[in-house]
């Protein structure tokens, strides 16, 4: 591990550093063109961020904020230019095979994927007229589009018992749902009582202002997601079969808020960004399932460190992985412990010891 921190922090020698602004949770997909609303409270992060910006401006991928411009960098020297597998035992970087670059599309902020449970294959978004779901073996092959929402489709998290992918999309009217593929048949079934937080746009109407990020609880009966609630979000449970949601995480104590949250694989814990009373700015916490016992993970750059739920954990629940600006850090959930292991802006786990990054 020592000498893949080493890695990450002679390729950022390369890099310059720059001032830049994070002006929301995440960047609006850049090909919706709606322009929305600026989150409050996040200038005092630019400005402690300034000496450490890396690689690239950006936050983490969002469909549903305008996309966060700024500077861009040569990529840093040793370090893939296309999305790539790294072994943490080794520090071997290993460049996607070509099939699943070709179709993933333009330029995001970060690209999604999710592996199957049994290894074989990745749920990945790529690009057709609109982003989509597709679905490739680990190796590239067998390529396929599995969804055609008008709007696009993103977060693929796949059922326990890899006959499913949750998704979220964008209907004809620009509503934001939670769905549920079929993979053996391709059919998709919109989820009822999904409860997706919006706000005023500038022409008054209401658009997205959080992504949902679903994942299947461990038995594969509900989605837990990120929601609305009384303006700020809040993570809930709604079942597979459609009802009523339910509040998971949200308001207690001084946390004032709760989003991008991920079950660990035995259902006991999850860890979430929150923001507190008084600190606006989201932390990483990690809690029993209730919200009880939560405690405070520490950062490394001052960057709330988000993550792909459907791939944060590690297989053995000891470890999970999220990405501060362009740095991917891996906390041990044991010791609160973070460690930088890769230049990217964002990571799923494949198995216990590799990590696929979105450059």
């Amino acid at each position: 591990m020592s000498e893949i921190r080493s890695l990450v922090e002679r390729a950022m020698d390369h890099v310059d550093v720059r001032a830049f602004t994070l002006d929301g949770f995440h960047d609006r997909r850049e090909r919706k063109r709606r322009n929305q609303r600026i989150t409050a409270g996040v200038v005092g992060i630019a400005i402690f961020v300034a000496a450490v910006w890396i690689v690239t401006t950006g936050g983490p991928f969002d469909r549903s904020q305008p996309a966060v411009t700024g500077p861009t960098f040569p990529p840093a020297p040793g370090v893939p230019e296309v999305d790539y597998v790294i072994d943490l035992d080794t520090g071997v970087m290993t460049p996607l095979p070509e099939a699943f670059v070709r179709s993933l599309g333009g330029p995001l902020f970060e690209h999604q994927y999710a592996i199957s449970p049994d290894g074989s294959r990745l749920a990945y978004v790529g690009t057709d007229d609109e982003d989509q779901i597709f679905i490739a073996g680990i190796d590239g092959t067998g390529a396929r589009q599995v969804t055609h929402e008008p709007n696009g489709a993103w977060s693929p998290a796949w059922s326990p018992d890899g006959t499913r992918i949750a998704y979220e999309g964008l209907d004809s009217g620009h509503g934001l749902g939670l769905y549920v593929l079929d993979v053996a048949s391709g059919e998709s079934t919109q989820i009822s009582g999904v409860t997706p937080a919006y706000v005023r746009d500038g022409d008054r109407s209401l658009v997205p202002d959080q992504p949902l990020e679903p994942q299947f609880t461990r038995d594969g009966s509900s989605l837990v997601y990120t929601g609305g609630g009384d303006g700020h979000p809040v993570i809930l449970t709604v079942p597979v079969a459609g009802g009523t949601s339910t509040l998971l995480i949200g308001p207690r104590g001084n946390l004032r808020d709760a989003e991008n949250g991920s079950l660990s694989p035995d259902g006991s814990l999850m860890t979430f960004l929150g923001s507190q009373i008084g600190r606006p700015e989201p932390q990483r916490w990690v809690a029993n399932t209730d919200g009880t016992e939560r405690r405070l993970l520490p950062d490394v750059y001052g960057i709330p460190c988000r993550s792909n739920p459907a791939g944060t954990w590690s297989a053995d629940g000891s470890r999970i992985v999220c990405a501060e600006a362009s740095r991917v850090i891996v906390v041990d959930i044991a010791t609160g412990v973070p460690s930088p292991v890769a230049v990217g802006r964002g990571a799923i786990w494949l198995d216990d010891h590799t990590l696929l990054v979105s450059v």
